[in-house]
């Protein structure tokens, strides 16, 4: 690129050289910070205009909304076009991926050298050695903002290390979008650059702003400008250009600004014209969602915020969105769609952040004329309308409802005024006098970390109330799938033994009491098989006992047949894996009667896909058969003499004790001999004198005796 800059000083037209150069630059979208050395940003505004990239030559104006013509669709199979054309409100689902270090990164169209992958060094030099999930946490929070209010679902998957690439087909073996970074140094303010959907979507953050207290390293607000970073980059990786004006605003200006936590009331317009609300796809009254039972259990009132419909003309009827909601006993309800947005300045940015000198102003609130509708529960009976207020006014229906379930449509009817685009957002309310509604929670997106790793969960950056005035206060999370809240910190993380996939529920409260939850699946990998005991540890030859297995990845174990514990011994019943993997209930072992005393390995194969099994040497033993008695008495079958002080001569103290300490014992024990009634229970009747204890008689306990003292006769 500095060659290319030279050549321009040279040239005889430097500003048609100039643009070409503009132009070349229009495959690396870039955001640039807004506090680095400004020696580096005079440098940037010359280099780049901090100009993102363009869909066109220098100078194109994009339409509304400031997106390509391409975004995601990602449903769809191996191998095949993972985009679409815009406009469509259709919901996508993508998957993401971080590659290890090493692989090429970057390209050269962003007009600067690939490198080796290097984010994950970048992480742990920040954060310590044992917390790279906590970087990358901050990064899937990043798209958690979009996913709060797009119809745009995540799941991390497995990438496969291959370098930097431009390619919109599904893999099988990394994400749709795929997150790296490498120093770009910090003779630039470009602080990250990411492809748009038609390029692939890839990210790619300068590392070199990673270190130190400031810009990517600032831990102010939670890491704010962390966040509004990536998320910045992803939303060109959704197919969104750089807007204007630069008034630290909105998400998508070239310069990061820390006034907004992550995605804005422009982005969520335009997400809303894309990929729809984070609702999408409510378009008929059999896709309706269900906003609940209002009056049962508890009377409850429900607000959804940032929805959106795409026009009056929306393709796939994504002009309109479909609820439903129960009442158990007659309830008024009042039933209102608040248009929202506010006025604000907004344009595409196709030079820098001056252009043009007046930019328009967009009536947000005014992109629409919304009508209210209130069905029976198919859909297919008018109940009650309200249609007649306007552009960018509330249409509201304040009934009394009898028992039973009811949809709404809230539908665009008309276009709105010609400032404003197409994508109308509103609040939907179903109010029960006197009730409150519940908060919404966001626990992240999907995920995957490696077992016995520190696994972070964040719920305070993207969860908020929804009453007016509203605050969360508290939250909570099951982190084992147990239905058991055991954390109380926004920010928890614990780790993961065993392979599988484990919901992690959030649970947030608000200053009203009302609690709203979210479940995302964290898939865990890498774990190794392994046993670290049996309960009991040994048996006799010829018996059947229950047993209990501890250890680490059991999830896969669904069959007895993957439990061996060698030759000799058959495994039976169904195996009860704990939540985590920890511990196997529910299987029972039997032993040959012929078969080999001794040791034994214990073996367990686990299903989850790895191939991984475990197992636990020496962990149980067969016990070996018993000799015959030797004489009457010999209980122990050793006459009298197995181990010190057995087999002492009659007279010799056991313990201080002598044999003839034993026969007064149970004289007394017998005969309630008071002067020595040593457990001073009067002979600890019954039994009394000839009566069976246990099945045991005096007489037996003397033949004992004389035998564990004197051996057999």
């Amino acid at each position: 690129m500095v060659a290319m800059m030279q050549a321009a000083a040279r040239t005889s037209d430097p500003a048609a050289a100039m643009a070409r150069l503009m132009d070349h630059a229009k495959y690396s979208n870039m955001c640039y910070s807004s506090d680095g050395d400004p020696e580096a940003l005079a440098n940037d505004m010359t280099r780049f205009a901090l100009r993102p990239v363009n869909l066109g030559p220098v100078g194109t104006i994009i339409p509304k909304f400031f997106s390509s013509g391409t975004v995601w669709n990602g449903n769809v199979a191996v191998g095949q076009t993972a985009t679409r054309s815009s406009g469509q409100a259709a919901r996508a689902t993508l998957t993401y991926s971080f590659p290890d270090d090493g692989p090429t990164w970057g390209t050269t169209t962003s007009g600067f050298t690939p490198a080796p992958n290097a984010l994950n060094a970048a992480i742990t030099a920040l954060f310590g050695a044992s917390a790279q999930d906590r970087g990358r946490e901050l990064c899937r929070q990043a798209l958690a903002s979009w996913r709060r209010s797009a119809g745009i679902d995540y799941t991390e998957v497995s990438d496969d290390q291959s370098n930097f690439s431009n390619s919109t087909l599904k893999s099988g073996t990394r994400g749709d979008i795929r997150i790296g970074g490498i120093p770009l140094g910090r003779t630039t303010t470009v602080l990250a650059y990411n492809s748009f959907p038609s390029s692939g979507g890839d990210m790619v953050i300068n590392t070199s702003y990673m270190t130190g207290t400031t810009q990517l390293a600032s831990f102010s607000n939670g890491y704010r400008y962390w966040r509004n970073v990536v998320a910045h980059e992803h939303g060109h990786g959704l197919g969104y250009q750089h807007v204007i004006p630069c008034s630290g605003t909105f998400l998508m200006e070239p310069q990061i600004s820390t006034n907004y936590n992550m995605v804005t009331i422009d982005e969520r317009r335009g997400a809303g014209r894309n990929y729809g609300d984070r609702l999408s796809g409510n378009n008929a009254a059999v896709r309706a969602v269900d906003i609940g039972n209002l009056t049962s259990p508890a009377f409850r009132s429900v607000r959804l915020l940032d929805l959106s419909t795409n026009g009056p003309t929306g393709t796939n009827s994504s002009n309109q969105d479909w609820f439903r909601f129960t009442v158990s006993s007659s309830q008024r309800v009042i039933i209102s769609a608040t248009p929202t947005g506010g006025s604000y300045l907004n344009d595409p940015q196709t030079s820098n952040c001056t252009n043009p000198a007046s930019p328009t102003t967009i009536n947000a609130t005014d992109a629409g004329d919304l009508a209210l509708r209130v069905y029976t529960s198919n859909g297919q009976t008018l109940l009650f309308e309200s249609a007649l207020n306007g552009v960018g006014v509330a249409e509201t229906i304040d009934q009394t409802f009898d028992p039973g379930t009811y949809t709404i449509q809230v539908v665009d009817v008309l276009p709105g005024t010609s400032s404003s685009s197409t994508v109308q957002l509103y609040d939907l309310a179903a109010l029960v006098p006197g009730f409150t509604s519940e908060p919404q929670a966001i626990a992240g997106i999907n995920k995957r970390i490696a077992a016995n790793t520190n696994c972070y969960f964040i719920g305070d950056v993207n969860s908020r109330a929804t009453n007016p005035g509203g605050s969360i206060s508290s939250y909570a999370w099951d982190l084992d799938a147990n239905g058991t809240f055991e954390n109380n910190s926004a920010q928890p993380n614990r780790t993961y033994p065993s392979n599988g996939v484990f919901p992690v529920t959030l649970r947030v409260t608000d200053n009203q009491g009302r609690i709203a939850t979210d479940t995302i699946n964290v898939t865990v990998f890498g774990a190794t098989t392994s046993i670290n005991s049996v309960t009991p540890a040994n048996a006799a030859l010829g018996v059947t006992v229950p047993v209990v297995i501890l250890g680490a990845n059991f999830m896969g174990v669904t069959n007895a047949s993957q439990v061996d514990f060698g030759p000799g011994i058959t495994v039976s019943g169904t195996p009860a894996v704990s939540l985590l993997g920890t511990r196997i209930d529910g299987l029972s072992i039997t032993t040959s009667p012929s078969a080999t005393p001794g040791s034994r390995d214990v073996t367990i194969s686990n299903s989850d896909g790895l191939g991984s099994a475990g197992t636990g040497f020496a962990e149980f033993s067969i016990d070996p058969p018993l000799a015959t008695p030797l004489c009457v008495g010999d209980i122990a079958y050793d006459n009298g003499v197995p181990l010190p002080p057995f087999g002492l001569d009659p007279g010799a103290a056991n313990n201080g004790l002598t044999e003839g300490d034993y026969n007064l014992f149970f004289s007394s024990y017998f005969d309630a001999l008071p002067w020595c009634d040593i457990a001073d229970d009067s002979g600890f009747a019954p039994p009394r004198p000839g009566e069976a204890n246990n099945g045991v008689t005096e007489a037996d306990y003397n033949v004992f005796f004389s035998v564990y003292f004197n051996g057999c006769p």
